[in-house]
């Protein structure tokens, strides 16, 4: 029979292709208490789709839909191939199998029975969420493990909304502490208000059909504190892309308009990180369009190696790496070519994203399981470690992999660059940010590199720039002509922003408030070339024009600003740093000489960070062109002719030797010291990594015979849970029929007796009792030691019944003359198998005496 139809599901079918917002459900132990709480709170017309998934045994098939069916209104079925996945309908994974979500419809694959049953959950959250997009809504509910956790990060990137069971509300809490604490989970609430709270948002419909119209104004307004709250400049960001993600966060904040949101940006600096994370997408994966990796291998990388030394290092740059997994793909494939081929060439891939929080994950290098779909076997074999619940980058593909938190679109680019990936990136840009960034990449690259956009990206107006090499897998080489719009691809200054004022009640000195404060000083001071350095001397933000200045140094790349220094500047620029924190007062350093003769003064001014951070402020000054000896001093002060050849003479020679040689001293010295320093550290580091590096090996072996072991009492345990509870069900279901049956025996008041195919007797009511003087410990003893006074041959006429599968009546008379109408019918199970019969006593008629005739 089919389903009976929803006024949701109709309407839905009104609409034709017009598709319902998908509620995914994982859960593992525990799952049956949360779940029924949140059915019985959930309307049955919210228009929503709700997808269970859950891990089943198996070996034995679930009855969960006919239980379920009972605590809704709304349709409940078990999933079957190719099933429509259709509003107010509930779906319940079958045992045994996979499940996944492609165009609007639900397909089954067969589970390995051999393997753990982890990560469905995970694996049906990613299909969600890239078949629904923002139409997608996903819940983790009780469980241990942390199945979910990986799926609920791609719905939330994919634009939709995230849900776990609060810890005190759940039985299991492994499973929702892990999606929690991921970062991935917008509500964090018990069943009953993940209900309500999830027909809130589908009585105002999903992001991309509905929601408050965002006016340019409005817009402009939230992105401008949205700026001054985190330094990053959204206002050339798609709009439809960047008002979606807003109104995602309006809805998950509860605000009713545009502006009320805008004054919580305002006002709350967490809901300014949170919307500045929200609009960084992070959806990636290992090896994504693997197409583009093997043409990559076969048509590029033959050419780039060719005839490269080892001196000559293959340099990469990936823009835009979220979470590491396209950085670390790009970086396998290189040593993997270059392993194959026998060739000893370093390989540097540098990978960078806006996101502090991404890059920490990059660096860390651990991923879930399900990379297992995306990786071929033997590259896991190869290139990554098992570790618990997932995997871990090889320390060999991690030593290549440099990651840092930089902005494509803003700050200095890598450069001599071989291969640059920015795919994925531009799609999210307007054509004017595109331009500019695709200028910046021209620049970081070296003659001959190559570029690699994603599937749905090109160079558009910036052909004159590149030259497409394979268009269908879109990588693109450098064309040789001058960047000339490197210069003007940068956005205006900080330092043209207004300055904020800081709301009521916030921590003072944030980052971005310490560049506010430098370009503040510049301005007093004249507009200066300048840099902002953290306590450890390296550069947070160049001002102005530093070339003459500083300079990145061939190798690993670093923003320290003594490598970067110019020679001539080094040693005063950091004695200047130094002395201006130790003291809190701005330090002067006038009449600093650079290779090629200029004269530059320098400043270090101490900036104050939030809590313990110091800052400082390092402004250059450029003096102009000092003499290069003592023959051009002597020219230029009008000591000697310039024909004459001689050495120049001066009052101020000794004087001037002397403080040289003072000053040489003082280097000396402070090498010196640095050199003792630095041995004093490499040593302890040594003896500290040799230590670690062997309780690191035996740690290491026990560690992986106990994870297998884990792995296999995990899965065997969460099976056992999902069976327990599917039998403690049955159990109820039971009792209450064997309740029902006892009670219905006790009320007829006719006497029945109930006898198994060997005769025995297997249950009688109290009315038999009486009549037959039956005890309850006659229930298993066979009729023939009965002694009842009604047919001499009882026996015979119950045997004929069994083997005739016909039911037969007769009059009988008990010793006081009752008669009776004796029934005798075969005892049907519920497949219509013959196990046993029932003899029924039907009073008739009153008494007449003794009599032992029948018919």
């Amino acid at each position: 029979m089919a389903p009976p139809t929803t006024p949701a599901s109709q309407e839905q079918a009104s609409r034709g292709s017009a598709r319902p917002q998908v509620v995914a459900i994982g859960a593992s132990a525990g799952w049956f208490e949360a779940f029924t709480e949140l059915l019985h709170a959930l309307p049955a017309d919210t228009g929503l789709a709700f997808v269970l998934v859950v891990h089943l045994d198996p070996r034995h098939e679930s009855r969960m839909s006919q239980v379920l069916q009972r605590m809704t209104a709304m349709p409940v079925q078990e999933v079957e191939q190719d099933m429509p996945v259709l509003p107010d309908h509930v779906y319940i994974i079958p045992a045994n199998a996979q499940l996944a979500l492609r165009n609007g419809a639900l397909h089954l694959a067969a589970r390995d029975l051999g393997k753990p049953n982890t990560h469905v959950i995970d694996r049906f959250f990613r299909s969600v969420a890239e078949d629904a997009g923002p139409r997608a809504l996903g819940v983790v509910l009780s469980g241990a493990l942390s199945d979910g956790t990986e799926g609920l990060r791609h719905i939330r990137a994919a634009g939709g909304f995230t849900f776990a069971q609060s810890l005190e509300s759940a039985k299991y809490r492994e499973m929702p502490w892990n999606a929690i604490s991921s970062g991935s989970v917008d509500f964090v609430m018990p069943p009953q208000e993940i209900a309500a709270e999830l027909a809130r948002i589908a009585r105002q419909g999903p992001p991309d059909d509905k929601g408050p119209p965002i006016e340019g104004e409005d817009l402009g307004e939230l992105l401008k504190v949205l700026r001054n709250r985190t330094g990053m400049d959204f206002s050339q960001y798609k709009r439809t892309t960047v008002t979606r993600r807003i109104h995602r966060r309006i809805v998950a904040t509860r605000r009713d308009s545009v502006r009320e949101y805008t004054e919580l940006v305002r006002t709350d600096p967490r809901e300014a990180r949170v919307l500045h994370e929200e609009l960084l997408i992070h959806v990636t994966r290992f090896f994504r369009e693997a197409e583009m990796y093997d043409a990559l291998r076969e048509r590029i990388l033959p050419g780039l190696v060719a005839g490269r030394s080892p001196e000559q290092p293959i340099r990469a740059w990936v823009a835009g790496c979220a979470s590491g997994e396209e950085t670390y793909s790009v970086a396998v494939l290189l040593l993997e070519y270059l392993q194959g081929a026998g060739l000893n060439v370093p390989v540097q891939v540098f990978g960078t994203d806006l996101s502090e929080k991404a890059v920490r994950q990059a660096r860390e290098g651990s991923y879930p399981e399900t990379i297992a779909d995306d990786v071929p076997p033997e590259r896991l074999i190869r290139f990554f470690e098992r570790i618990e619940n997932g995997y871990r980058v090889s320390k060999t593909v991690r030593g290549v992999c440099v990651f840092a938190v930089h902005n494509v679109t803003n700050d200095p680019p890598f450069s001599n660059m071989d291969i640059v990936s920015c795919r994925n990136v531009l799609v999210y840009m307007e054509p004017e940010l595109q331009r500019r960034v695709l200028a910046t990449i021209h620049y970081a690259l070296k003659p001959g590199g190559y570029l690699l956009l994603g599937s749905s990206e090109s160079v558009g107006r910036s052909e004159d720039l590149f030259e497409a090499v394979d268009k269908d897998q879109r990588i693109y080489v450098k064309r040789n002509v001058p960047t000339y719009v490197l210069q003007q691809a940068l956005p205006p200054r900080a330092a043209a922003m207004p300055r904020p004022v800081p709301a009521r009640g916030l921590a003072p000195a944030t980052e971005q408030d310490v560049f506010r404060e430098a370009d503040r000083m510049l301005l007093e001071r004249s507009p200066h070339a300048a840099v902002v350095l953290n306590e450890h001397l390296e550069v947070l933000h160049f001002r102005g024009g530093t070339g003459r200045y500083l300079e990145h140094t061939p190798g690993p790349a670093s923003l320290s600003i003594v490598k970067m220094a110019r020679d001539g500047l080094g040693i005063e620029l950091r004695k200047a740093v130094e002395e201006a924190q130790a003291q809190r007062a701005a330090v002067r350093r006038e009449d600093l000489r650079l290779s090629d003769g200029h004269s530059v003064t320098l400043e270090a001014v101490p900036l104050d960070g939030a809590g313990t951070e110091r800052y400082t402020l390092v402004v250059f000054q450029e003096e102009g062109r000092a003499p290069r000896g003592p023959r051009e001093a002597g020219e230029r002060r009008g000591w000697l002719p310039g024909w004459l050849h001689g050495p120049a003479r001066s009052p101020d020679r000794d004087a001037t030797r002397a403080a040289q040689q003072r000053e040489l001293e003082e280097t000396r010295t402070y090498l010196q010291r640095l050199i003792e320093d630095y041995e004093a550290t490499t040593e302890e580091l040594r003896s500290a990594n040799e230590e670690a590096v062997s309780t690191n090996e035996e740690l290491q072996s026990a560690n992986e015979e106990l994870e297998t072991a884990k792995e296999e009492l995990q899965s065997t345990n969460e099976e056992l849970t999902t069976l327990n509870e599917e039998l403690q069900q049955r159990n109820a279901d039971v009792q209450r029929v064997n309740n029902d049956l006892l009670n219905l025996l006790h009320s007829v008041g006719i006497p029945i007796i109930m006898l198994g195919p060997d005769l025995r007797i297997r249950r009688f009511t109290p009315s038999a009792q009486q009549l037959l003087n039956l005890i309850p410990t006659d229930i298993g003893r066979p009729l023939t030691d009965l002694r009842q006074p009604f047919l001499p041959d009882l026996r015979g006429e119950v045997l004929g019944v069994l083997h005739r599968f016909a039911a037969k009546a007769m009059d009988v008379h008990d010793p006081r003359g009752h008669a009776y109408r004796l029934n005798i019918t075969p005892y049907r199970t519920s497949d219509s198998r013959v196990d046993g019969v029932v003899l029924v006593f039907l009073p008739v008629g009153t008494p007449t005496g003794p009599s032992d005739g029948h018919k």
